[in-house]
């Protein structure tokens, strides 16, 4: 891995928290909510076909939301993108970014949890371009271990 190139890739590389995940299973999307203080965010797994999940987010609420929360907030999107793993062990996961600068967030926070993600049964295939958007796909490879291990 290549050393970081900005301050906040810096900071994603080395922050690591847990928040509590609240679960909306209605339907076939499944939507993780999850609350920094006055911020709530909503992560969003969407079916695409029959093997495909896109994942998205959206800040919710919160006019005042601080700064220093965005590393949170990932932290929070990328622990929902574990648990949903670890439930539906869909067989890819699409991260799609229509802004190059999230497309590098993406991007940072899955190559630095790639270790983890393969011992989740997945691996990160490399950047797809489908303009205007990025995508990242995870791609399983074998059924999670996360079982085992609890």
């Amino acid at each position: 891995m290549t050393a970081p190139t900005s301050f906040s890739e810096l900071v994603a590389n080395h922050l690591v928290s847990m928040t509590r995940l609240s679960w909306d299973l209605d339907g076939d999307r499944a939507l993780a909510r999850f609350h920094l203080g006055e911020i709530t965010v909503e992560v969003s797994f969407d079916p695409h076909g029959e093997q495909d999940w896109f994942i998205g987010f959206d800040v919710t609420s919160g006019k005042n939301a601080d700064i220093y929360a965005a590393f949170e907030i990932f932290n929070g999107v990328f622990q929902a993108v574990e648990e949903f793993i670890h439930v539906r062990q869909p067989e890819r996961l699409i991260f799609s970014a229509k802004k190059p600068g999230l497309a590098e967030i993406y991007e940072t926070y899955l190559r630095r949890e790639k270790d983890h993600l393969e011992q989740l049964g997945y691996n990160l295939e490399e950047l797809r371009r489908v303009p205007p958007y990025s995508e990242y796909v995870l791609r399983r490879v074998r059924p999670s271990d996360w079982i085992s291990r609890s």
